[in-house]
């Protein structure tokens, strides 16, 4: 947990605004457990991952967001609760290293220029990312909640997307403690914030609810091994950043690339869509992946994939 008038440090996935904004930069503590965990699936067998909990028992699918004020010194301390070695890392930032079954590790850094990062375990790469050893990283600027960047748009909402997909035969073989097989990974799990289907479409934290001209933050990352064409409905998005930097024009699109590893934030302005008939300004509109294999489960069951909505209210 936080300390101070920054207030939580890592918080649970949803809508709200990023934090109150401050000026002063404060020490954020976070706490995560390695862990592993099981999602039941709609055939009756049960996905067996691995997550970055809150606590102790927290599977951590999804995980929680970690949050912070550019300036902030962030100290993150991880137990690794698993019987073989982990790690946690963000890119270019900070790397624990490996850490030892039973054991804790602590980093500390200075929390980087507003944007999303993507943290995750870098052992035994890809495979503990993929299997669910990930999360995300907000980090806000100073005295700017409503902003994601300085100088850049306002939003009312922000909502965090972290995509993943598992192949089940690894995640079989890493239940039973056998090597992983990276060669001829074939997903068949397809997952928004940990959930597919109608669990993913019905959660709060993934699907943007709004009212005319509340434009509303998505901030998406990809920590999966396929890439994603993420497909608006009823609004274009515009592209305001793609890894932390803003892209050369504005662009104005209905469908976002988001590579492997890759993190883009994107605004939804909630406008009530021209073309609509009878025109209403009361609207649920579909958003999913234009990849076509990662709408079903097991490659075939529909629609169990990756896909959401978003709701323009009157």
């Amino acid at each position: 947990m936080g300390r101070g008038a920054g207030g939580i440090a890592a918080t649970a996935l949803g809508g709200a605004l990023v934090s109150h904004g401050r000026a002063e930069a404060q020490v954020i503590d976070v706490r995560l457990f390695v862990n592993e965990g099981f999602v039941g699936l709609p055939d009756g067998r049960q996905l067996y991952h691995r997550g970055f909990g809150a606590t102790p028992d927290d599977p951590g699918m999804p995980a929680s967001v970690v949050r912070a004020i550019e300036g902030d010194e962030v100290t993150v301390s991880v137990t690794n609760t698993l019987d073989e070695p982990h790690g946690f890392a963000i890119r270019g930032l900070v790397d624990s290293g490996p850490i030892a079954p039973g054991a804790t590790t602590t980093v500390r850094f200075a929390a980087p220029r507003a944007g999303t990062y993507l943290y995750a375990d870098p052992l035994g790469a890809p495979v503990n990312r993929t299997l669910g050893l990930h999360g995300a990283m907000v980090v806000s600027p100073a005295g700017a909640p409503s902003v994601p960047f300085v100088g850049g748009p306002r939003f009312v909402r922000e909502y965090v997307w972290v995509f993943n997909c598992i192949d089940t035969r690894w995640s079989e073989q890493a239940q039973r403690r056998e090597p992983v097989t990276t060669e001829g990974f074939t997903p068949d799990v397809f997952l928004l914030n940990g959930r597919f289907g109608d669990a993913s479409s019905k959660a709060l934290d993934t699907t943007p609810h709004g009212r005319v001209g509340e434009a509303t933050l998505v901030r998406m990352l990809n920590a999966g091994l396929t890439v994603k064409s993420i497909h608006f409905h009823g609004n274009h998005v515009q592209v305001l950043s793609r890894n932390g930097s803003p892209p050369p024009v504005v662009m104005n699109k209905d469908t976002v690339f988001v590579d492997r590893g890759e993190v883009v934030d994107v605004l939804l302005p909630f406008r009530a869509p021209p073309d609509a008939f009878p025109p209403t300004r009361v609207s649920e509109f579909p958003v999913h992946d234009h990849q076509e294999m990662t709408q079903t489960l097991h490659g075939g069951l529909y629609p169990n994939g990756l896909l959401t909505d978003w709701h323009l209210e009157g």
